[in-house]
Formats: C-alpha cells, structure tokens, sequence
C-alpha cells in the first residue's frame, strides 16, 4: 500500500475539532541506508583498560528473534562476548596489549559482520581545560587524545569542532558548558569517544546554554557525575543538558551512565539512529520540542531485576513549547523500571514503536492536552497504555497489547481523580493478567464514569464486546519480530478501516 495511503488511514477520525491536536505524523527526510551491524568502535585503546562499543544495527530486516549474542576477537586469544536486543546494544572492546590490532565482530552463525584496526598503547594527549578561544583549542583534529583535566566553556560566538576519531579522557565531574556551538563529527569506523579518565569514575556532562550541539557518530559513556547539577523529578545530572538550546543527535550511543541521558528545558531537541542504554532515565524534556525516530532505549537505570522508585523513566515530557507537536517513532522500548513514556501535558504521538518489561506504564497520559499512540506493540508492562491524573485525551489506535497486568486504563492514584479521556479503535488488547480494559481509580476506590470509548477492537470484556464494531476472540499473532496478526485470526480485516485490527505492518523510514 502506498506509504501515504497508510499514513491517512492510520489517522483517520483522529480528534476532530480538538484544538492543539496535531496533524499526521511527519514523515522523515530519508536516512543513508544503513548496513546491518552499524557497530561504533574507538580506533584506539588504552593498555590494560576496556572501552566502550555499541551496536546501532538496523532494525527492519533479518529481525526475527529478541536477543542475539556475538563475539568480539581480535586475535584468537583475546575474546569479548556481547549481546543485541532487536540488533542493538551496547558491548566492550576487550583489553589489547600494545599495537595494532585486527578487531572483528563474529555473528551466533559464525559470520564476520564487522572488522576494523585499534590500535592499543599510551597515547599522547593534548590537555584542555577553561573558556575557549584560541583557534587552536577550538579544532580537536582527528585521533587525536585530549585531556579535559578542568571544565571548558565554549563562549557565544564560538564553535568547538571535535573531528573523527578523537577520544576525550575527561576528569571526575569535569562538564562542557556551551553558549556557542558544539560540533561533533565522527564517523562508523572513527567514532568520537567521551568518557572519564577514571575507569571507576564519572565525568560531569554538556550542557547548553542557549547554545547548540550537533552530534554524530559519537559514544559517550561515564557521565552525569556531578552532583551539584542534578536536574528532575529523578534529581540527576544530565550527560547532555541545557535551556534555549537546539541539540541533534544521529548515530550516537548514550550508555552507561550515572546521571539521565538528557535533561532540556524550552528546546528543540532531535534525536535518530541513537541507543540509550543503562543511563538514571533516558531524558526528561520540560517544554521542548523532541522528535525521536529509529532509536532504543534499554535497562533504565539497568537490568539487575531489582525493583526501585526513582522515576526511572525512559522519557519522560513535562508540558508543551508553546503548540509544539513533539514526536516519538519507528523505536524500541526495553526494560525499565517506571514507564517508558510518561507524557504528562505535553502533545505528544508515539507511534511505531515496541515496548516490553517496565515496571509501571508503557506510555502513560497525564495532566493535560493530547497523547496519540498509533500501530505500537505493548507487552509487559503494568498498564500498557494509561490516561491517569487530570484532563488528558489519550487516543489509540491501530495497537496490540498482550502480557501486561492491564492492557489499557483509565485510573491513578491521585487527588483529584481524573477526568480525562481515553479513545480507543482499531486496537487488540487480550491475553493481559488481570484486565485488558480497566476503568478504575484508587482515590475514589472505583470506575472512572464515561471516561472510555471502545470501538472496531477486540477486548474480551464484558462492557465493552458489543460496542460498534468490537469482537472477541484469543488470536495469534506471526513471529517475534513483527507481532502481526496472524491471517484469517480474530480481528483480521475487521478494523474501522477495513485494515486489521492491533499493529500493522511497521514499514522501512530509510
């Protein structure tokens, strides 16, 4: 079907008449086609010290199971071993004695998918630190070693060009404050590195400034690590911070970190192709913009099973910039331990996207204005899709939701109780714990009156199975990886749209 065919249709009857609703989701400018195993690797490597690597694979093909493991050789004795969820995680480079090594990625089937040279040994660094101004301090040349040994400010008016290759050793708590310009320009097989110089330590972060960043192919890893810059309701510091600014990420990889991944207020922020792994959240925006596509954000703050309440969001939005639209698409979802997208008065659609395994929401609607989540798989989380406190309209459309505790809510457990709304068509919510449908609010100890509105979906409840349009049934769907529903299965062309209900075909954005 014609890609803007399908786009129409998936919106079709959406909030008619709501002011600040949004329109359809944009679709991106193409991407360059990315190879399969995108793997960011440091071109050099200290003696005796780890470092860090991630894998960035695409995700539209070939995906058919959740977790697949490789091995990282260089040489036959010298092995690492790591592990991708949908093609993307982050791994480590394996300590090297000094010289130059042939490094490759070997698949579970035994198939080199990347190879590239470290070289290993004590470098020679360049050692920074304080406002920059000089010419010569504001160009790091490619592979170039720099020390940030005190924290540097890049004035208004300046720009900070950081180039291919370039590892940047900064000391404990050490931070990057921008009111210029911050360019970032590594690449696949010379990724930029920012990490501590201290193994066992934390660096601060960048903060902005009023000013702005652009970021490309760049891992950076070991920040957040001063306290005296927390930021949040999870009171964190952010790895990449700031107010009035613009920040782009594409390619880059967040992992590992002591503080959030991002902390911005009253910015516009764009993130693609990025992993967000094992940070305090991943981002917490407070009136900004943010359009995020083909990305991942896992292990929030880490995957130890140990359950925790500190806002461990994976998102987390806080109002709207003005009648700003912001945007989360075509991206993974995977363990956390509070919700992987609350969007608590900001208009917001999510759409295309998998979740699995956080411990409260998989999106949550609350405080005001407008929630769309559109052709999205849901499964393990507590409520899959929540419209909570206050006045929040929560549309769904075209998802399935399987393997929660609730499969969709209307319900908190705040004061006042919420008179918000829930909509919901197309959809397929079965086979969850406790309830596939639950109006239910614990500051009144029960309903949520008129607060839901079911149609063309498949609930397997009571109140709602002779709704216009609404069946029953237990269905299948087709192999991990595309959690469609099967042919000829409940729901099968029976949606509003004469489509199947729950998550349609996820198509390519490159």
């Amino acid at each position: 079907m014609n890609r803007w065919i399908m786009t129409y249709l998936l919106i079709v009857g959406s909030c008619l008449g709501l002011i600040g609703c949004p329109g359809p989701t944009p679709i991106l400018p193409p991407a360059p086609l990315l190879i399969d195993w995108y793997i960011l690797m440091p071109v050099k490597s200290l003696p005796n010290r780890a470092m860090p690597a991630a894998n960035l694979g695409k995700r539209w093909e070939n995906t058919t199971e959740a977790t697949s493991s490789f091995t990282v050789e260089a040489g036959s004795h010298i092995r690492s071993s790591g592990n991708a969820r949908y093609n993307a995680g982050r791994f480590e480079l394996p300590q090297l004695p000094d010289g130059t090594h042939d490094v490759e990625v070997i698949d579970s089937d035994e198939r080199r998918v990347f190879a590239q040279q470290v070289v290993s040994g004590t470098p020679t660094k360049r050692v920074v630190g304080g406002e920059l101004t000089n010419p010569n301090d504001l160009m790091w040349d490619s592979l170039e070693v720099i020390e940030v040994f005190r924290s540097i400010t890049i004035p208004a008016g300046q720009e900070l060009k950081i180039n291919p290759g370039v590892i940047v050793f900064l000391h404990a708590g050490v931070n990057i404050d921008v009111s210029g310009m911050l360019t970032i320009n590594g690449a696949q097989k010379m990724p930029v590195v920012l990490l501590c110089d201290d193994p066992f330590g934390a660096w601060g972060g960048i903060y902005l400034e009023g000013g702005t960043a652009n970021i490309t192919d760049c891992l950076i890893t070991q920040g957040g690590g001063d306290d005296s810059r927390v930021f949040g309701h999870s009171q964190s510091q952010p790895v990449i911070g700031g107010v009035n600014a613009t920040l782009t990420l594409r390619r880059t990889a967040i992992v590992a970190n002591e503080g959030k991944a991002f902390g911005m207020t009253n910015a516009e922020v764009t993130l693609r192709y990025c992993l967000v792994q094992r940070c305090d959240t991943g981002g917490e925006f407070a009136a900004c913009k943010v359009t995020i596509d083909d990305s991942w954000f896992y292990d929030m703050p880490d995957n130890d099973n140990i359950a925790v309440d500190d806002d461990n969001d994976a998102l987390y939005f806080n109002g709207v910039r003005g009648s700003d639209t912001s945007y989360v698409t075509n991206s993974y979802f995977i363990k956390g331990k509070d919700d992987a997208i609350d969007h608590n008065g900001a208009i917001l659609v999510v759409s295309d996207c998998q979740i699995d395994g956080f411990d409260n929401e998989g999106v949550a609607g609350s405080n005001a204005n407008y929630l769309r989540v559109e052709n999205c798989y849901i499964s393990n989380c507590e409520q899959g899709i929540e419209s909570g406190y206050g006045t929040p309209f929560v549309e769904v459309n075209h998802c399935t939701i399987n393997g929660c505790d609730n499969g969709l809510r209307i319900g908190d457990e705040y004061v006042p109780p919420p008179a918000g709304r829930l909509n919901v068509r197309n959809t397929l919510s079965f086979g969850n714990r406790l309830h596939n449908v639950w109006s239910f609010d614990n500051a009144i100890n029960g309903p949520v009156i008129g607060g839901i509105e079911i149609s063309y979906s498949l609930v397997n409840d009571t109140i709602y199975n002779s709704n216009r349009g609404c069946i029953t049934g237990n269905p299948s769907l087709t192999e991990y990886g595309t959690l469609l529903l099967s042919p000829h299965q409940p729901g099968w062309k029976a949606g509003m749209d004469s489509l199947d209900m729950g998550r349609l075909y996820q198509w390519p954005s490159n």
